[in-house]
């Protein structure tokens, strides 16, 4: 008997500590890549999905992208991702690119090490709306006579009883094992509406340096998860 008026009131001191007995969103990265790119100049990318794990809807709120040599320390910093769909729902996931130049180095070489963090915020203030979008990646696509592209080609649906305006199309190259290739979007702007039932084909390429950046690591892309959103108030 004592175990048992021991046991309640071990859950009783637990249930009464700071956020143990509410239910909170949490904005957690569940895959991320790094890449550096070569391109004019160098640059370090950091792709990711994040989720909200929690049990209420979660805001994106902060982010820091650090860059390192091979010595620990820093090249570059930024705080300013293109988050894409900022308010989750429980179980929703979105994804993020957050890249930054690096300077004062000669050779993409010198990038050995980065951090990213990401943080969210309790928030219930707006929704993300979203469109299943079905998306296929054509590599050394001939798109003229003497040039070749590598694109992707992505499709969707307005699937709701009214007219959606300011859509963002996100398309994210990936590989059987979940990792992150490259990310792409297209918005399409406030003054562009999207009718019930019709559909839209939007293409993005994928940079021959961002291609060549994932060959290095001898990562190959096998298919594209592909979503189109927009940002309701919440009712």
């Amino acid at each position: 008997m004592k175990r048992f008026w021991a046991l309640v009131l071990a859950l009783a001191v637990l249930a009464a500590l700071p956020g143990s007995s509410l239910a909170a969103g949490k904005m957690t990265a569940v895959q991320e890549n790094f890449y550096v790119v070569n391109s004019y100049s160098i640059y370090g990318y950091v792709f990711a999905r994040v989720e909200n794990t929690g049990d209420r809807p979660v805001g994106y709120s902060a982010a820091l992208l650090e860059i390192y040599n091979a010595n620990g320390d820093p090249l570059a910093s930024d705080t300013y991702p293109n988050v894409y769909g900022k308010y989750l729902q429980p179980g929703e996931y979105a994804y993020v690119k957050h890249y930054e130049r690096v300077e004062g180095i000669e050779s993409y070489t010198e990038v050995d090490d980065y951090s990213f963090t990401i943080s969210g915020k309790s928030d219930s203030s707006h929704t993300t709306k979203r469109f299943a979008c079905k998306a296929e990646y054509f590599p050394d696509l001939q798109v003229s006579k003497y040039r070749t592209e590598n694109v992707i080609l992505a499709t969707f649906t307005n699937d709701s009883e009214e007219v959606v305006f300011g859509l963002d199309v996100v398309m994210a190259l990936l590989d059987d094992d979940g990792n992150i290739l490259d990310i792409e979007n297209v918005n399409l702007y406030s003054s562009v509406g999207v009718n019930p039932g019709s559909s839209i084909t939007v293409t993005a390429e994928v940079s021959s340096a961002m291609r060549e950046a994932f060959e290095r690591k001898g990562l190959s892309p096998t298919h594209v998860d592909a979503y189109a959103y927009a940002y309701f108030e919440a009712e």
